[in-house]
């Protein structure tokens, strides 16, 4: 019994070790504010910076005015 416990202690943190980086898949920032405007402006500053850092595609959407009213909050 105490040799399992220790075994199990050993083995769980190589469990972290088998996760994919995150985040690992493109990032989408969906900025409601028209094109230009001071939002839209400091976000896309902010994705440039965020994309360097993390290395991973940052998107900036602009989505249309009937997508914002019925947009669920995650897909």
């Amino acid at each position: 019994m105490l040799f399992t416990a220790a075994l199990i202690g050993l083995l769980t943190p190589l469990a972290a070790f088998a996760q994919a980086p995150y985040p690992n898949q493109t990032i989408k920032i969906i900025v409601p504010n028209p094109p230009g405007g001071l939002p839209d402006t400091i976000t896309r500053i902010v994705s440039k910076r965020l994309q360097e850092r993390l290395g991973q595609p940052v998107v900036v959407e602009k989505p249309a005015r009937r997508e914002l009213r019925h947009r669920p909050l995650r897909r």
